[in-house]
């Protein structure tokens, strides 16, 4: 495909009457994927949105069901499932793989979450590979998470020069791609072969801002010293930014909501294991009360071993996110270096 086809290949998407979400630049000049009417909404020459178009997936609040009271049959439970019938489109490979994570816990455990399952069933993703680092923090290479997609997309667009290499991934894809019939033509193996060679040289420059794997044996192994997890402690603000940006982080946290007429509406919030009453018990007992325990347990979470034998892969994709919002430097790749450094 013609790189200048990109926003027609997302017009084109537009007109079949699919939902499409995509980058859009509000004001004042901060990027959110949401509905769009037209390509000229698209901002696809971003670099990464803050809020993860995960969050597509996984609202930061949602309704579970809602109980309606009725004088002749008394209480009656609603719960209608999202049905959705939509494309992420131009979201990064980070992105590809923090949702392959969620659809691992969300879908693959004991428990199947009927809420992300409906909304995932009809969602497709159409992935932008990076060119060149998101922001100064991104460290994507270094948790296999980009900066080209390996897998769990539906299509995926590779800018290569002048052309963008299009990537088939799944059957729903391919019907995607059907739109863009006209606008194609065969990759050549030089084509291939040269993006493959921009994607190896961006890695290896993204390999430099974290060791993530070294992090990962020291946790695993309980080789930590009690000194990091307290200086951690002291530093955190447990403002709990970190895991509202991780498009990693599931936990969640139910509240009762009673509206005016009487209607109770049970909603599904995120919630931090950052925050000291996460853990707080029903008789006023918390486990990790103290921020060092936490942060510990915020740390294990991402990166001890026991965690990628359940998951697949350890709880971070390297997009930097955390190092944006982080006020006391005790973001993932801070963390890692003082998990190696021991201090």
């Amino acid at each position: 495909m013609a790189r200048p086809l990109l926003s027609e290949a997302l017009q084109r998407l537009v007109a079949t009457g699919t939902t499409v979400m995509g980058p859009c630049r509000l004001p004042p000049g901060d990027v959110f994927f949401q509905p769009v009417a037209s390509a000229s909404e698209a901002a696809l020459d971003y670099g990464n949105t803050l809020i993860s178009p995960a969050s597509v997936l996984f609202p930061a609040r949602e309704e579970v069901f809602r109980v309606r009271m009725d004088a002749a049959e008394g209480p009656q439970v609603v719960s209608e499932l999202p049905q959705p019938n939509q494309v992420i489109f131009g979201l990064r490979p980070c992105d590809v793989a923090a949702i392959a994570y969620l659809d691992r816990f969300f879908l693959e455990g004991p428990y199947c979450d009927s809420l992300y399952a409906a909304r995932r069933r009809n969602t497709r993703l159409v992935a932008l590979a990076c060119e060149k680092p998101a922001h100064e923090h991104c460290f994507c290479s270094c948790c296999e998470a980009g900066p080209v997609a390996k897998s769990g997309y539906d299509v995926q667009l590779s800018p290569a020069g002048d052309v963008i290499l299009v990537e088939v991934g799944s059957e729903e894809g391919a019907v995607l791609i059907q739109a863009w019939a006209d606008m194609l033509s065969p990759a050549s193996p030089d084509l291939i072969a040269s993006r493959d060679e921009a994607a190896t040289e961006l890695q290896t420059q993204l390999q430099d801002r974290a060791n993530m794997p070294a992090a990962i044996r020291r946790v695993t192994g309980e080789a930590v010293p009690e000194e990091v997890w307290e200086t951690i402690g002291e530093r955190c603000m447990a403002c709990s930014s970190c895991s509202l940006v991780c498009p990693k982080c599931s936990c969640f946290h139910v509240v009762d909501e009673i509206e005016d007429d009487g209607t109770v509406a049970r909603v599904r919030r995120w919630d931090s294991c950052r925050l000291a009453g996460f853990t707080r018990e029903a008789s006023g007992f918390n486990p990790r009360e103290a921020p060092s325990a936490r942060a510990g347990r915020y740390s294990y979470h991402k990166l001890s071993y026991r965690y990628i034998e359940i998951n697949g892969v350890h709880g971070c994709v390297g997009c930097g996110r955390c190092a944006i919002v982080c006020m006391g430097a005790v973001d993932m790749p801070h963390v890692a270096q003082m998990i190696r450094r021991g201090v």
